[in-house]
């Protein structure tokens, strides 16, 4: 009697652990069953709207289901952001964000975490910004930018697209490497912040490349340097800030997230097929209008890029005690 109870419990346990390592091992191997969304907290028509309906597109034709982008606006991009952080973490509702989330707590009271709630899961993109003067402005190069800002400490201003956003810091290590005070005049977008630049109310400004090259091209503005470790394929003739400044680099990038607890396959075919996405002829001759890069990593590779930028730019807003209401 004792030897059958015995055995009756030794099989229903071995039974039990074997369902529970069979569905362990089946974890998202059904992904996807149902249509996937890329929400971008952003308006439709911008960047990251463009670059996620590129990806949609290529992701649908892989995954063998619809792929579709929700635009959701407003509140900084928290209303979009805030809801994948509350989705399912199966892969179905995904996240297209940039840099900004990695430092997004260190600037607004959040009803999520950005870095604990989601699970980084490929980059798509990178941007080089450039360093743009006014036409008016006798500095040529970077050197005499330099030797005019020291010449005349705060007489100099510069404009940013906000408080808290990579046009802000990148200014900011600019100022750190090359010893000088210039004045933050910082706008809301980059429209009215380039204007002035070109009108000359604003004497320096760094802006991502898409936004700047029209305007340079144009003669609007003059491009003394650009912030990638290479040059930019679509200016050629501006050298990098590395060059006078080893080790200098402050690039925007585009990634896709999911929610945390996303099972590791799902995320590592994803990642595969963004990969996949962002070579494509389409993918590239997108990004190539936009001055934009295209960006392969592992998640965690992605990852590490998302804390380091995190660790950088929040040394910035804790030293300035950057505030944005």
């Amino acid at each position: 009697m004792l030897k059958n109870q015995i055995k009756f419990a030794a099989i229903t346990m071995a039974a039990l652990f074997g369902c529970m390592g069979l569905a362990h091992g089946q974890a998202g191997s059904d992904f996807p069953n149902r249509p996937v969304t890329i929400v971008v907290p952003a308006p439709a028509g911008g960047v990251a709207d463009g670059l996620a309906r590129a990806i949609a597109t290529h992701l649908s034709k892989a995954l063998k289901q619809p792929v579709i982008v929700d635009n959701k606006a407003g509140a900084g991009g928290v209303i979009g952001t805030g809801q994948v952080a509350k989705a399912a973490p199966d892969g179905h509702t995904l996240l297209l964000s940039g840099e900004a989330l990695a430092v997004s707590s260190m600037l607004y009271k959040l009803p999520y975490d950005p870095i604990k709630d989601f699970q980084p899961i490929a980059p798509v993109a990178t941007s080089a910004l450039v360093l743009i003067t006014a036409p008016t402005m006798a500095a040529r190069t970077v050197p005499e930018l330099v030797a005019q800002a020291k010449a005349k400490p705060g007489g100099l201003s510069y404009a940013s697209t906000g408080t808290g956003t990579p046009s802000q810091f990148a200014a900011e290590m600019f100022k750190s490497a090359t010893g000088t005070f210039l004045t933050h005049i910082p706008y809301r977008g980059g429209a009215a912040a380039i204007n002035d630049v070109i009108g000359g109310q604003v004497e320096v400004m760094l802006i991502v490349a898409g936004t700047a090259l029209q305007h340079v091209k144009s003669g609007r503005v003059k491009a003394l340097a650009v912030t990638s470790p290479e040059r930019l394929a679509a200016l050629p003739d501006v050298p990098t800030l590395s060059s006078y400044y080893p080790n200098f680099e402050a690039v925007t990038w585009i990634g896709l997230f999911s929610p945390t607890g996303t099972p590791q396959a799902v995320v590592n075919r994803l990642n595969a097929e963004v990969g996949k996405a962002v070579q494509t002829p389409e993918v590239r001759a997108y990004l190539e209008t936009q001055a934009m890069s295209p960006r392969t990593g592992s998640p965690s590779q992605f990852g590490a890029m998302v804390q380091s930028d995190g660790r950088k730019y929040g040394e910035i807003i804790k030293r300035l005690n950057i505030k944005v209401e």
